[in-house]
């Protein structure tokens, strides 16, 4: 009963969160999330960085969810877990609670939809646009990509980017 109650919980956060999600505010952030067992940290700042130029003076946060408590000494990286959050889809921990509502001017989603998780992470970030590998309903641009190829996803993202003239 008590994990069904939890996701009740969760789905609930989840909507409520995703109804006061966009921001029109310009920012000078831009954050990836991604499950750390899929991806290298190293091997995402690199493929941001090679694509995405014209964003070099930008704060980059690399956001991880672990199915278990990682190191998070890695510069820029920023991991969580389930066990961050409260029987009430709540942050526990102070790092996490300083995400919250902080606004971006790009958010890249690079997760599918049984990331919960991550799903709730990115309901409590506003962005002015977001990019991502599945069909959620916060990704304004969907780019169907080998979701382990992150080079092919930053590439594409750019040039779609590029010819909506976005973040110059």
């Amino acid at each position: 009963m008590g994990k069904g109650l939890k996701s009740y919980f969760l789905e609930k956060t989840l909507k409520k969160n995703l109804k006061n999600q966009k921001s029109e505010r310009k920012s000078d952030r831009v954050a990836i999330l991604f499950h750390l067992s899929d991806y290298s940290s190293n091997e995402l700042l690199q493929c941001f960085q090679n694509n995405f130029k014209e964003f070099k003076n930008y704060q980059l946060d690399l956001i991880a969810f672990s199915d278990e408590n990682q190191d998070k000494s890695a510069e820029g990286l920023h991991v969580f877990s389930k066990k961050d959050f409260n029987f009430f889809s709540k942050p526990k921990s102070e790092e996490l609670k300083g995400f919250y509502g902080q606004t971006y001017q790009l958010i890249f989603n690079l997760f599918n939809e049984e990331s919960v998780y991550l799903q709730l992470m990115n309901s409590c970030l506003k962005a002015n646009f977001q990019v991502g590998i599945s069909d959620l309903e916060q990704n304004q641009m969907l780019i169907r990509v080998s979701s382990k190829e992150p080079q092919e996803f930053f590439s594409e993202a750019s040039k779609y980017l590029k010819q909506i003239d976005y973040g110059s």
